[in-house]
């Protein structure tokens, strides 16, 4: 791979994941969180004060730095050489991006733990539907994934009731053939 294909495919390779590592915020559901309860799959329980303040700071830090960079993010996607003859110090922008989204996993992972294949699904999607436009696709991605996630919770409790199913079994049902469907559509395109 030449230079400018490879830089092409790594700030391709960075917006991308950008938004999937997002997604690991709204698998706590932060719209609870912010009111000082979370809802585990099993109970229903307050959060210490103490811990919901770490939470919302580290949460808050990490969204400002990756929001704030999501023009910036669009033109990284042009390639590392377009977007420094446009202005954009792309190994600081890296830099702050990895970091906020180092901030918003670590602190998600902490209170509410993995859910798979949400950061799959719901950004490929909202690419489809809304197109790469960052600006208008990070918080579509963060409010598209706890929309998903709070209908496979639901389905999640409801589906074999009295019994419950984990949410995780059911984002997996989801997530396993679109994950073979975008995988078919990339060969697809890849091919001459």
């Amino acid at each position: 791979m030449r230079g400018g294909a490879r830089s092409l495919f790594a700030a391709t390779l960075l917006a991308s994941i950008v938004p999937v590592i997002l997604l690991g915020l709204v698998d706590s559901y932060p719209m609870l969180l912010v009111c000082g309860f979370a809802i585990p799959f099993d109970r229903f329980h307050a959060i210490p004060r103490g811990a919901l303040a770490v939470f919302t700071v580290v949460a808050a830090i990490g969204f400002a730095l990756i929001f704030a960079d999501a023009r910036r993010l669009n033109l990284l996607a042009l390639g590392e050489d377009a977007a420094q003859e446009l202005g954009v110090n792309a190994v600081a922008v890296k830099r702050r991006l990895f970091a906020g989204a180092a901030l918003l996993v670590s602190a998600v992972v902490a209170f509410a733990g993995p859910i798979g294949f949400v950061g799959l699904i719901v950004p490929h999607a909202a690419r489809m539907l809304l197109g790469p436009d960052n600006r208008l696709l990070l918080p579509a991605v963060a409010l598209g994934g706890g929309v998903f996630l709070l209908i496979a919770d639901t389905l999640a409790r409801n589906v074999v009731a009295p019994a419950e199913l984990s949410v995780g079994v059911l984002t997996s049902f989801c997530g396993a053939p679109f994950f073979v469907y975008l995988l078919r559509t990339r060969a697809t395109l890849a091919a001459p």
